[in-house]
């Protein structure tokens, strides 16, 4: 569960990028696939 937390992690990471590139467009993508992992991530515990 640790490494998927590091990958959510690093995706998050890159939607900041984009976001300070002000390309909204991808940091939104990255921020929602960040979401859809944690959330993932939450209901597999395992």
């Amino acid at each position: 569960i640790d490494r998927m937390f590091d990958v959510t992690d690093k995706i998050k990471q890159a939607g900041n990028h984009y976001f300070n590139k002000d390309n909204n467009a991808a940091a939104e993508k990255k921020y929602e696939k960040a979401l859809r992992y944690h959330e993932w991530t939450k209901s597999h515990p395992n």
